[in-house]
């Protein structure tokens, strides 16, 4: 583990309790660790550890060390090597699977199609592939669905790691009848579900053998009836005992938390959280105060872990030190917080699965923005982990404020501001920043959805937008 941007080390003193190792990306090639089932990635690698520990070894030695579960990891169908870049080229141009079982890939290459007359590709990322990427193998093959299971089987045959993480949200393309706008089949999912089952009988065999489990952790799309539109029956896999853990969300998330975690906990599955906004790259997203009230209301609807991904923070960043905070919300609790209504990326949803759309429960997707020039209310719910009124009688101040950026805004007087049905006064305005600023009383916020309705009272000649909305708590001073 010798790379400069190399988290694990620093860790020991954090919350963390467990830690995963992605080394399968862009099938099938293994990083960082010797194997004879999938290609040794990047070429030349493994040269360099001669007879001595792989990067993989190291690994599982500082969380032993330490007493951290070490889980490897695999992205089912990651397709980095789909983008029309130097680095694109040259992950798909020197992936021999790839190279030579084309047939069992979702399509072809995007930079073998006709281009316009000003030298843009005609349409999306995939080529003959409407909701998918052509890069991804096609999970329909038994080829495929036997070489990664043998790729599971040599990890737990030849490392002690504590588990398996199969990420099935990098990305959730795993059969061409999704690519294609379809649902996949009856038989496709048993497919994918039979794949798990000789993964369940294969890691309780070796585990058995070592006198100690190896784990199954599955990571899918939060929503049932959408994840087996993608070949995921998730449920089935939690009530057959076929997995361990439930690691829930991804590039979006469909449901509410409780709502996630209900349908875990129903089949016995401890649930987490996965906590992926910081590659939105959201300036209301990535502040460590962001993180934690997000932090807060995972663990306020009961999920059992909390999953930081692509978290490439180091200390003495302060968002490194959230790994202090975060893990426990008594740590949190009187730590400054920022609540917006919902912080992930949404296109993906029908990106991935033509008419996923339809499949989503929770509130708050594509709020934003919100016209007013209308003059009719417009409301927003925002989830709030935060309970000001039992800190208030802790003995703590709590403070509440409310910014809302609002383009074409002229003059506060003009907005009308009601939360949870009581109006509020004396905001103040930003007209440059377009940043409008309320000082809320802390006892007309309460823990859970908090409703606020933003009503442009005066006629305007320009048009005046609603484009985001951030609630900020802090306590004391």
């Amino acid at each position: 583990m010798d790379s400069p941007n190399m988290r694990f080390p620093y860790l020991p003193g954090t919350q963390t309790d467990a830690c995963t190792y992605s080394l399968i990306h862009q099938f099938n090639l293994a990083r960082l660790y010797r194997t004879k089932v999938a290609q040794p990635w990047p070429p030349g690698y493994l040269e360099k550890y001669g007879d001595g520990p792989t990067d993989l070894d190291m690994y599982i030695t500082f969380c032993q060390k330490n007493n951290y579960e070490a889980f490897w990891a695999q992205r089912m169908n990651d397709t980095h090597d789909t983008v029309d870049s130097e680095n694109g080229r040259w992950k798909f141009g020197n992936n021999n699977f790839k190279q030579q079982r084309p047939e069992l890939l979702i399509g072809r290459m995007r930079w073998d199609s006709p281009k316009s007359p000003d030298g843009k590709w005609y349409g999306s990322d995939f080529v003959h592939c409407p909701n998918g990427r052509w890069s991804s193998v096609d999970y329909t093959h038994k080829e495929v669905r036997d070489l990664v299971f043998r790729s599971w089987e040599e990890v737990c045959q030849n490392y002690e790691i504590d588990g398996l993480l199969l990420d099935f949200f990098r990305h959730p393309t795993l059969f061409r009848s999704t690519a294609m706008g379809n649902h996949v089949s009856p038989d496709e999912v048993a497919m994918m579900t039979d794949l798990l089952r000789r993964t369940r009988e294969m890691a309780d065999k070796i585990g058995a053998a070592r006198g100690r489990p190896i784990l199954l952790i599955a990571r899918t799309p939060d929503e049932p009836r959408y994840a087996k539109g993608l070949g995921m029956d998730i449920s089935r896999w939690m009530s057959e005992d076929l997995i361990d853990i439930w690691l829930a969300t991804g590039y979006f998330r469909m449901q509410e938390w409780e709502d996630i975690v209900e349908l875990g906990h129903k089949h016995g599955v401890p649930v987490w959280a996965s906590m992926d906004e910081v590659r939105t790259r959201r300036p209301d997203c990535n502040s460590p105060a962001a993180f934690r009230a997000r932090a807060m209301n995972m663990w306020n609807a009961g999920v059992d872990g909390i999953y930081v991904f692509n978290f490439s923070y180091k200390p003495p960043s302060a968002e490194f030190n959230l790994l202090y905070e975060m893990g426990e919300p008594a740590t949190m609790a009187y730590l400054p917080k920022m609540y917006v209504p919902d912080a992930r990326h949404v296109p993906g949803i029908r990106y991935w699965l033509k008419g996923g759309e339809r499949y989503v429960t929770k509130k708050n997707i594509r709020v934003f923005p919100h016209d007013l020039t209308d003059g009719k209310p417009k409301a927003v719910e925002v989830l709030i982990g935060d309970d000001l009124a039992a800190a208030k009688a802790k003995g703590h101040t709590p403070r509440a404020k409310l910014w809302m950026s609002v383009s074409g805004l002229v003059d506060i007087e003009s907005l009308l501001l009601r939360v949870n049905d009581k109006e509020i006064k004396g905001g103040g305005l930003d007209a440059e920043r377009k940043l409008v600023r309320f000082n809320l009383p802390p006892e007309q916020i309460k823990k859970g959805f908090n409703r606020f309705e933003v009503t442009l009272t005066a006629e305007t000649k320009s048009k005046t937008v609603l484009e985001g909305l951030q609630l900020w708590i802090s306590y004391d001073q």
